[in-house]
């Protein structure tokens, strides 16, 4: 099963000290690793919206098989 950012992030932040220096590094990362994975999805949505499918209907899909 995939990682959202936010779990990611949380589990960074779990393992580290209360750093706040630490804290923004990781913070740093998980907005980049965010970006990716909007990035992803937009071009998902693209794809559907040329082939003239549902994007949400995809989307609920995907989301459920990767994440849930």
């Amino acid at each position: 099963m995939k990682q959202t950012a936010v779990d990611w992030l949380f589990e960074q932040l779990w393992e580290k000290s209360k750093d706040k220096f630490e804290w923004n590094s990781v913070l740093k990362q998980a907005k980049e690793y965010e970006k990716k994975q909007v990035k992803h999805a937009f071009e998902i949505g693209f794809i559907c919206n040329s082939l003239g499918w549902d994007f949400i209907k995809v989307f609920n899909k995907y989301f459920k098989q990767n994440y849930k």
